[in-house]
């Protein structure tokens, strides 16, 4: 909830793609880091990272980006 108050701003300063370039960074990451976590909190906290880039980046974001190429 807190990242889509931040995913427009976001992609209005720093261009819809290179916020989406930061979002499948994001998803790497934290894919990443919920394979190699050794306990529930560091599971917990990689899980997060990923939804607070689906929710707030890549839901807003690529709807912007797929309307700005296609005009």
């Amino acid at each position: 909830m807190f990242a889509m108050l931040g995913g427009g701003m976001l992609s209005d300063r720093v261009g819809r793609k290179k916020t989406l370039r930061l979002v499948a960074f994001c998803y790497v990451l934290s894919a990443f880091l919920s394979a190699i976590s050794q306990d529930i909190g560091s599971l917990i906290a990689a899980r997060m990272l990923g939804g607070m880039a689906f929710g707030g980046r890549a839901y807003h974001s690529s709807c912007l980006y797929i309307g700005d190429i296609t005009c």
